[in-house]
C-alpha cells in the first residue's frame, strides 16, 4: 500500500484558490485554506503558513503567485494583499520563507 500526501487544511472551493510560483528558481505551491495561505515546497512539504488572523479571519477568495519573484497576491473580501519573500539570516533549508 502506498502512503498518500496529507495537506495542512482543506483547500477553499474554487478554481482560483491555488497557484504555482517560484523564488529564485525554487518552485512552490500556494493554496488558500480558510483564512490562511499555505505554502508548500515542490515535494509538498509545508514551508510556511501565512495566517489570515490579521485580516479579520476573512476567507481567502482567490490567490495568484509570481513565477519570477515569488510574490503572492491574495484577496480577502474587498482587500487584496501582496506578500513577497524575504531572505532568512540563517537559512537551514533550501526554501525561501515569506
Amino acid at each position: 500500500m502506498n502512503r498518500h500526501q496529507v495537506l495542512t487544511g482543506a483547500a477553499n472551493a474554487g478554481d482560483h484558490c491555488y497557484s504555482v510560483g517560484s523564488v529564485e528558481g525554487v518552485p512552490f505551491t500556494a493554496y488558500a485554506s480558510g483564512c490562511n495561505i499555505v505554502i508548500l515546497a515542490s515535494n509538498f512539504q509545508r514551508v510556511q503558513i501565512i495566517p489570515g488572523l490579521m485580516h479579520g479571519n476573512v476567507q481567502v477568495g482567490c490567490l495568484d503567485s509570481s513565477t519570477d519573484v515569488g510574490k503572492i497576491a491574495a484577496a480577502y473580501g474587498t482587500e487584496v494583499c501582496i506578500y513577497e519573500p524575504t531572505p532568512l539570516l540563517h537559512q537551514s533549508s533550501s526554501h525561501v520563507s515569506f
